[in-house]
């Protein structure tokens, strides 16, 4: 007979994980940025990190460019990646949250100074 220590440890194992599962999915589609000037696709890729890429923007010039590199899903976030500004081609720490299903908050920082956006899920 398993112990009272053995079933709470397995049943938060499995709590733990279903909620980063669960997370997981919920990144994942494509997402309107804050101005409203793109739609990004974030997907994971092989190597089991997150990504994002313009699927769609109003100039037409950075369609296809990969923005958000080499996320890790820890704890329901998406963290120590990077993103890329695509007018200036500087990259910059990132983490990004989910405030809901349907809303993204995207925090980019150098150092003590950070910047944030909330992105909208696209249907």
């Amino acid at each position: 007979m398993k112990s009272l220590t053995e079933i709470t440890l397995l049943v938060a194992f499995f709590f733990f994980s279903s909620k980063n599962l669960m997370a997981q999915t919920k990144f994942l589609g494509t997402w309107l940025t804050e101005d409203k000037t793109a739609k990004i696709l974030i997907y994971e890729a092989k190597n089991g990190r997150y990504y994002g890429k313009i699927v769609d923007d109003k100039s037409g010039k950075n369609i296809g460019k990969v923005i958000l590199n080499g996320f890790n899903l820890k704890n329901g976030e998406l963290v120590d990646g990077k993103v890329l500004d695509p007018d200036n081609d500087k990259t910059y720490n990132c983490k990004l949250t989910l405030v809901n299903d349907n809303t993204l908050k995207l925090k980019a920082y150098w150092g003590i100074v950070s910047q944030s956006e909330k992105w909208i899920k696209v249907k």
